[in-house]
């Protein structure tokens, strides 16, 4: 899923490789690395999560940004900033939740203190949504409908309006996908590989 001429964003390949993108609002930018659209690319290109980890771990990010790769196996998050990359894993029940600002300690330039300010309450609820979430597609799409806190919550409305959503099942290489807002989609699809 992406934008008319971005070449690679969110989503999975045909092995089962996908990834997710959480936009950072933070200063710096490194013109000796790739910038974060190109880094989805190579995820997609990979053939297993530990290829695309590796290539990230090894290339950096251009700016900020959270990618979360993952596969039947194997599933990380990776922090980036202009300066350096921190590794997010699992927690002890297997979830990885990110929103729009870092979780992990990162060099940054000063006054880097600006985050999207419905963020942190994002994480917390989902972190709270999940406690009870059936581990199905079903299950997390319904997370996605989450209107608490609006228009700062997790199924946004105004400026900032919800897109799409998109939950994958890796191991069956398919994904649901959501057209607009998943409380009131425009439309719904679901593809495999």
């Amino acid at each position: 899923m992406t934008e008319g001429g971005i070449v690679g964003k969110i989503g999975l390949n045909e092995y089962g490789v996908g990834c997710c993108l959480n936009a950072i609002m933070a200063k710096g930018v490194d013109k000796n690395k790739i910038p974060i659209h190109l880094a989805l690319r190579l995820v997609v290109s990979s053939k297993s999560a530990e290829e695309a980890i590796e290539t990230l771990t090894k290339t950096g990010c251009a700016s900020a940004g959270h990618i979360f790769v993952a596969d039947s196996t194997t599933a990380r998050g990776l922090e980036f900033s202009a300066f350096d990359y921190k590794a997010l894993d699992l927690d002890g029940k297997n979830h990885l939740f990110h929103t729009n600002h870092y979780l992990a300690p990162h060099n940054a330039e000063e006054g880097q203190t600006e985050w999207v300010s419905d963020s942190p309450f994002r994480l917390s609820r989902i972190e709270e949504l999940s406690k009870s979430l059936k581990p199905s597609i079903e299950g997390i799409q319904e997370a996605f409908k989450d209107e608490k806190n609006s228009p700062g919550s997790i199924c946004r409305i105004g400026s900032s309006v919800t897109l799409f959503n998109i939950v994958m099942d890796l191991s069956a290489k398919t994904a649901a996908v959501t057209i607009g807002r998943p409380i009131d989609p425009d439309s719904k699809l679901t593809f495999s590989f």
